[in-house]
Formats: C-alpha cells, structure tokens, sequence
C-alpha cells in the first residue's frame, strides 16, 4: 500500500476510518515508512492535545459584562465644549420699524426680507431670510464667519434649526461657511451650529415675515 494522505492518516487516528481502510493504513504502518512515522507522531500528539480541550463557553450575561468593562476602560475622554450664546449685533428690519413710529404712519406691507449679524465668542454669523417660491415658505441663508481663521475653518460644521425645542432641519456649512434651510415656515427659530471649539447658540430669531 503507498503512503495513506494526511487525511486518510488522520482518520485513522481518530477511529473514522472503515474496517478495512483501517486495517490496510496499520499494515502499512507496521513497514516502519519514516514519513508516515513522522506523520502519524505529530497528528497523534495535534489529537490528544485537542481532546483534552478544557475551554467552555461563557454565559451571554457575563460576555457582555466583560464588554461593558472594557469599553468602560478604553472610553475616549471628552472635554466638555464652550457654549456661545450669540448676541445681536444688526438687524436690517430695524430702521424701518422706527419709520412708521416718526411718521405717525402704519406699515401696510410685510416685509420681504431680512438680515441680521450675531456674534458670539470669536465667530460672527450673518443670516438672511428671503422670500421662498411659495407664499408660506422662507429660504434661511446663513454664513459662520470664524474670526482670525478661514472659513474653510468651519467646513462641515452641523447646523441645527428648532422650533419649541424640537429640531425641524439640518445643514452643514460648505468649504465658505455658508448653510442653506429653504422654505421653512414663518416664525420664531433657534439655532445650534457646532463649531471646532464649541456650540454657538442663537435664540428666538424671527424670519421675515414673523418679525
């Protein structure tokens, strides 16, 4: 008989094989063939270190304690961010709500638009509202001006829109530090933009046609 595979010889070891495969690989063994003698010596301790296998596994519950922990160990440590609350600085509807007081006349027409510039720590931020393309929407244009810093400073920065607390609309500033929210509804926002080194804050800012 030529030399048995590793395979056939592993069966061999591990009682697979049929009565006579069985028989013919043990004749074959007895020839003294060195490298089935080699073989079968490194195969047969492989088994026995094998079938003397103490390892269990591990209750659910426990794996994830252990996963707890470790997370726990290796958790990333943050620095809590600065908030800014932002302050205002212009607002382009303020000489013309004056007007009508010093006429004595009323104002007959909403208006169609508005800017206003806030600043809060080093960063100013310039909003625009505009007239959408329906009569009940209004396009936001905003742009975060870092001071000392390029705007690209401020790329990707999240822009959060909310109404009574809730968040209505995302954005992100481009590589000039512009967001765009188109057609919102009239009213009262706040704003939340996460910036490199913290959170500017702008409260109760009116559109257009809510101020």
């Amino acid at each position: 008989m030529k030399c048995p595979s590793t395979d056939h010889l592993l069966d061999y070891l591990t009682g697979r094989l049929s009565l006579v495969d069985h028989n013919n690989v043990d004749a074959h063994l007895k020839t003294d063939c060195p490298d089935c003698q080699e073989q079968q010596g490194w195969l047969g301790a492989t088994v026995q270190a094998t079938s003397g296998d103490m390892s269990f596994a591990f209750p659910d519950e426990a794996i994830a304690q252990s996963v707890s922990w470790f997370e726990a160990q290796t958790a990333e440590v943050k620095t809590p961010l600065s908030q800014f609350l932002a302050q205002l600085i212009f607002d382009s509807l303020m000489p013309s709500q004056l007007a009508p007081v010093r006429s004595g006349m009323a104002m007959t027409s909403e208006p169609v638009g508005r800017q206003v510039l806030y600043r809060a720590g080093s960063y100013d931020v310039d909003l625009r509202f505009e007239s959408g393309e329906s009569a009940e929407g209004e396009d936001l244009i905003g742009q975060i001006v870092p001071g000392g810093q390029l705007p690209s400073a401020v790329e990707g920065a999240a822009v959060r829109l909310l109404q009574d607390e809730i968040v209505v609309a995302h954005a992100h500033a481009n590589t000039r530090g512009v967001f765009i929210f188109l057609q919102i509804a009239s009213g009262i926002y706040e704003l939340k933009i996460l910036v490199p080194d913290g959170e500017i804050m702008i409260n109760r800012v009116a559109t257009a046609r809510a101020s």
